[in-house]
Order: structure tokens, then sequence, then C-alpha cells
């Protein structure tokens, strides 16, 4: 088995994105599933313990809540069998507007399999500023 193309991942990204903003965690989870066959190894954020499995991303998906924030790719770059974006994830409705911005790489592997790296700031008031 062969990693996936540029066209593929960039593909997926986009319906990762769209379901997200949608809150349907079925065709969020789908989109995934059809693009990496194999286990997906979830860091998030990166440097803490791996999480396996659509499991794993099921429960990043009820962690977030996802219905708390619409996410936006404003860069995405696509290099071999890697993707990277810069993500600005919005909280939605009310409360306090809050903006926070987030780095996220998916590796796609020969075997099928993927690992996942999130990478976002956690120290109290983070993501307050896009700006920093």
């Amino acid at each position: 088995m062969s990693a996936v193309d540029h066209a593929t991942m960039r593909a997926m990204i986009a319906r990762h994105t769209i379901d997200w903003n949608a809150g349907d965690k079925v065709a969020w989870l789908a989109g995934m599933g059809d693009v990496v066959p194999g286990e997906i190894f979830l860091r998030n954020p990166a440097g803490t313990h791996v999480q396996h499995g659509m499991e794993a991303m099921a429960a990043a998906w009820d962690a977030a809540p996802n219905e708390a924030w619409e996410r936006t790719v404003e860069h995405l770059f696509t290099c071999g069998t890697e993707i990277a974006m810069v993500v600005r994830n919005d909280r939605r409705g009310s409360g306090e507007p809050r903006s926070v911005v987030s780095i996220e790489n998916w590796q796609f592997h020969d075997n099928g399999t993927t690992d996942v790296y999130s990478y976002f700031d956690q120290s109290d008031g983070a993501g307050t500023d896009l700006a920093g």
C-alpha cells in the first residue's frame, strides 16, 4: 500500500473542516476512515501520550466540545506524505469571543497508518489574541 497523494490529503482536510463545522461527527470520522485504512495515532496536544484509533479521534471531538468551535484552515502545506496546517479555531455563539490558533501535522505512512500531532498554546489566557 502506498501513502496518499497530495490531492487526497487536501480533500480529506477540506472534508474534515466542513464536517467539523457542520457538527457532523459521523461524517467527520468517516472522512478520515476513507483515507486512513490503518491505525491512527493522535497526539493532542503534541508531546503527550499517544492515543490510538478512531476512538481517540471520537474522544477528541467530544472533548472539544465541537459545538463551541469553528475551524478555519488558514495555511495548508503538503510535503511528501505529510500535510501541515495552521488552523484558527473561533468560539461560536454566546460568551466572550475567543480564537485559538493551532498547528496540525498529519503524517501518512506506506503501511496505512497515520500520525497526527496537534500543537496549541496551553497557557492561561492563550489564544485570546491571534497576534500573540
